[in-house]
């Protein structure tokens, strides 16, 4: 089971349909029947207007909330309406760019609810997947309770529910981590190595300095060592290079979905030596 699944499977099942009826009907009601834990609404569409302010009625009780809509447009506009909804976000309580109550902090902090762009060709490279995990990690430590998302994220097969125990990383400052650790540690989880940093899962090294374009951040993050020890954190604007702000605690996650420990590694070879054997493969080394 992955993130996206566990998140799903806590939803109270909210049925939208073309009804004037504001009433449950009789399937709901069995199903209910049987399970005091479910309670399923049939409620009436009025547009993506009415849905958004249910939703964020939904979010304000504390309830799970997950939207299903067709394409990108539908999840822009929606995603807009939610944020006018939301007194918090609407008012600029919780500002942007990465900053809340002038610390830097992941994205998916600053609001109740997430969005899943479409699943497409974009979504396999380091950026989709920096995107697309930042969302997961929210989901599956419970940071936020709501998520939009299209039709075609339900059919990939997403990475499992214990994906993250051991491939998340928090760096503090002043603690000790060797510069050439992390960057071994961030190539194996999917970062390249370039010459500047310009989007997610980016890292570039210079000296004692460090630039990192962590997944679920708006803004690359420079590390200065002092040997092994992180003696500064500042996020900066990766096309003019100045420093935008500093931070205490970083949160760093994979840009690949594939596991790249001994143990993954084991199986990789022994899946792909497998398919070999039967034929699916012309070639293995």
């Amino acid at each position: 089971m992955s993130q996206l699944s566990e998140f799903l499977a806590k939803l109270t099942p909210l049925h939208i349909q073309n009804t004037a009826q504001l009433d449950a009907d009789s399937e709901i009601k069995n199903s209910a029947k049987n399970s005091e834990q479910i309670q399923a609404q049939t409620i009436t569409r009025g547009g993506l207007a009415s849905i958004a302010r249910i939703a964020t009625q939904a979010l304000s009780e504390g309830r799970y909330t997950a939207i299903v809509v067709r394409n990108r447009e539908e999840a822009t506009s929606l995603k807009a309406l939610m944020t006018l909804f939301t007194p918090e976000l609407s008012v600029g309580t919780i500002q942007g760019s990465g900053v809340k109550a002038d610390k830097f902090i992941p994205l998916y902090y600053e609001t109740p609810f997430l969005s899943l762009s479409p699943f497409n060709k974009r979504s396999l490279t380091r950026e989709g997947w920096a995107e697309r995990f930042s969302v997961l990690y929210a989901l599956g430590r419970g940071v936020c309770r709501g998520i939009i998302l299209t039709a075609d994220n339900l059919i990939p097969r997403l990475p499992p529910k214990d994906f993250f125990d051991s491939q998340e990383l928090f760096l503090r400052l002043h603690e000790d981590m060797a510069p050439e650790i992390l960057m071994d540690q961030l190539v194996d989880w999917g970062y390249q190595r370039e010459s500047m940093v310009s989007r997610a899962g980016d890292i570039a090294r210079r000296g004692d300095v460090l630039d990192v374009f962590p997944a679920g951040y708006d803004k690359p993050v420079r590390f200065d060592f002092f040997g092994d020890t992180v003696d500064e954190m500042r996020f900066f604007d990766p096309n003019t290079q100045r420093s935008v702000g500093k931070t205490e605690e970083i949160c760093l996650l994979p840009v690949s979905c594939v596991r790249q420990d001994e143990d993954s590694r084991k199986q990789i070879n022994q899946r792909l030596a497998s398919l070999f054997q039967q034929g699916n493969m012309t070639e293995f080394r």
